[in-house]
């Protein structure tokens, strides 16, 4: 039976000091102390580092070693976990009520509210430049047909803003279209831009927080239903932990 490895001995000790300390506690202070671990024996601390003397090293590597980098990771874990809420709201822009936070959350939100509506009037734009090219096109498809078939030719002035919107989308995947492939693949992209974003009155003044906030609005919204609103009032959320 071979010997636990040492991510499976830190989870094991980690896992019985509390029910939420785990992989996110140990993972990062392990990397850390394994980096911080291997400089020093690859002789960083007092030189330029030798990846011949880590490898030498490491062959001859002591289980008191081992212990030591274990406890390490244990008590550096220990000291972040719970700090890990606090820097994780701080982050979000959970800033608190002070006059200082409160200037700052203006101007960060304010940041935001004037780049989504940059966003979204720069798609705007660009969909106006791209259908004006299509338009174009249609026009000119229109004219030869009215030469080579005037019966069937249907002029586009005569269609309703639907339908000249869809025939517009449609012309897209046409080779003729071309001259708008630039413009229209701009355009495409924005939306995953705005989609970072939650409503303006849900504004928050950092990125991950939109981020976070865009998500938890809309997870659910396909069913018609607010995701956040349905945990708090499930029955299995009131369950005590066992």
């Amino acid at each position: 039976m071979s010997a636990p490895s040492l991510p499976d001995t830190a989870m094991s000790l980690g896992s019985r000091i509390g029910r939420y300390f785990s992989v996110v506690s140990m993972l990062p202070v392990l990397f850390l102390s394994a980096w911080t671990f291997a400089l020093i024996k690859s002789g960083a601390w007092s030189g330029p580092p030798s990846l011949g003397d880590l490898a030498d090293k490491l062959k001859n590597i002591k289980v008191s070693e081992v212990a030591w980098l274990l406890l390490s990771t244990v008590l550096v874990a220990l000291f972040l976990h719970p700090l890990q809420l606090a820097m994780t709201k701080i982050l979000e822009g959970y800033w608190g009520s002070s006059r200082i936070a409160v200037g700052l959350l203006r101007l960060r939100i304010t940041h935001h509210r004037k780049r989504f509506e940059r966003l979204r009037d720069r798609r705007d734009k660009l969909e106006q430049r791209r259908n004006r090219v299509l338009a174009k096109l249609l026009v000119a498809r229109y004219l030869r047909k009215l030469v080579d078939d005037p019966t069937n030719a249907q002029d586009p002035a005569r269609w309703d803003s639907e339908r000249l919107k869809q025939e517009l989308e449609n012309l897209m995947f046409s080779a003729q279209a071309h001259p708008a492939g630039g413009t229209h693949a701009t355009m495409t992209s924005i939306p995953s831009l705005l989609a970072h974003y939650p409503d303006l009155d849900r504004m928050m003044p950092t990125r991950l927080g939109n981020t976070l906030r865009s998500a938890e609005d809309s997870i659910g919204r396909q069913y018609a239903l607010d995701a956040v609103r349905a945990t708090r009032t499930s029955p299995w959320s009131r369950r005590k932990p066992t």
